[in-house]
């Protein structure tokens, strides 16, 4: 018997054969996480900073050829490169943005899977929501799993990599 804590918390959505070897519980209580979301989020801040000056530079010439038609996806530029990056790296095989690779994490969902495209995107959108309200970070710190809300919102489980 896994105990109370075990049935309340993860018996929603779980599925553990024993087959895939995966627990969710396995560290996601280690403070380190913590830290090393916050580095691999520099790391990728400055990459998506990188990939959108690229993107908004090749618009701003692209203008001139469509006779400033593409002049108008602009404001879109760094908000669409920031999802699209998120929701791409974080569903494909590497299960984690570049900065998370970098940092020795992985995402997946509660079940130990992959995340879909569209799970991902949701994460980082929310992600990017919740840092326009920093206070909502904290809330890593005042749980056991140190999960963000918005880990808790998507299902979505950051843990080192095995």
């Amino acid at each position: 018997m896994r105990g109370d804590f075990h049935n309340t918390l993860w018996s929603v959505n779980r599925r553990d054969d024993g087959q895939n070897g995966f627990d969710a519980r396995d560290d996601i209580g280690d403070t380190h996480v913590l830290v090393s979301r916050a580095c691999a989020f520099g790391f990728d801040f400055l990459l998506i900073g990188a990939l959108g000056c690229a993107v908004f530079v090749a618009l701003l010439f692209g203008g001139l050829l469509t006779f400033g038609l593409s002049w108008m996806a602009l404001p879109f530029v760094f908000p669409l490169t920031a999802f699209f990056y998120n929701a791409i790296t974080m569903s494909g095989p590497g299960r984690g943005t570049w900065g998370m690779r970098a940092m020795g994490l992985e995402a997946i969902d509660i079940n130990g899977r992959p995340l879909d495209f569209l799970v991902a995107g949701a994460h980082a959108v929310l992600f990017y929501v919740s840092m326009a309200f920093p206070p909502v970070l904290l809330v890593g710190l005042f749980n056991s799993q140190h999960r963000l809300l918005h880990d808790f919102a998507t299902g979505v489980v950051l843990r080192r990599r095995p």
